[in-house]
């Protein structure tokens, strides 16, 4: 990124760059061979905003030495920054790459699609109430990507982003359902748009619940309201 490049990419027309960041933590990087310092991403993304570029990270979680506390420190610095737009892809191990060969060895343990999806939703929260754009959570699932025996191992799935967000609705509604477990029952009003995230993949969410607040009677009602929202339900017997 150099002013050279980018006055040759306003020639073009272009209007956003996005950059393939990974991670802004320096020993995951290299360990990456990724080639770039997190020091070399924000005076990166300044230059482009200087010329009027809107700005793009794509970010990463489950690479090599990659803790969460490392992928919940990269989100606070790449919201620091104020893309526009970002991209969140879980690791995966591809046959024929130097990955693939430290798979092999053992010396590469990728994340269950149950620990992808944990960092992913809270990378997209955090993105996403900070006014940041998602515009992307998990590979598109091409034919070149799904070719038989390509993903030789990680957290790959054809929907991960309903996964990622389902995931979001259910740690919001978990809170709210922890102030409301003594009521004996709960309504749950949502928009229909939502309702399939909601419930979560073959009801996952609802199950999650049940075990969770095993006294507590929940029912899900469609709603023409914007928001969610969780109400103890009053049973109109009962009402004075």
């Amino acid at each position: 990124i150099d002013e050279e490049r980018l006055q040759l990419l306003q020639q073009h027309g272009v209007r956003l760059v996005e950059l393939g960041v990974q991670s802004l933590d320096d020993r995951v990087l290299a360990a990456a061979e990724r080639g770039h310092t997190a020091a070399q991403v924000a005076p990166a993304v300044a230059l482009l905003k200087r010329f009027g570029f809107q700005v793009g990270l794509q970010l990463m979680v489950g690479m090599p030495e990659q803790s969460f506390a490392s992928v919940q420190e990269t989100m606070r610095k790449a919201i620091e920054m104020h893309p526009d737009v970002a991209r969140i892809y879980p690791l995966l191990v591809i046959k024929g790459t130097p990955l693939a060969a430290d798979y092999a060895a053992g010396r590469f343990v990728p994340l269950t699609l149950e620990e992808a999806v944990t960092q992913a939703a809270w990378a997209y929260r955090e993105l996403t109430e900070a006014g940041v754009n998602v515009i992307r959570i998990g590979l598109q699932p091409d034919e070149e990507l799904c070719a038989p025996g390509n993903i030789l191992a990680g957290p790959f799935h054809p929907a991960m982003g309903e996964l990622v967000k389902s995931r979001v609705l259910r740690t919001e509604v978990t809170s709210q359902l922890e102030k409301l477990a003594d009521c004996g029952a709960v309504t749950i009003y949502c928009p229909a748009r939502l309702e399939s995230k909601l419930r979560g993949q073959k009801s996952c969410n609802l199950r999650y619940w049940e075990a969770c607040f095993p006294g507590l009677e929940l029912q899900i009602i469609q709603d023409k309201a914007d928001e969610i929202r969780v109400c103890p339900h009053v049973n109109p017997l009962h009402q004075s």
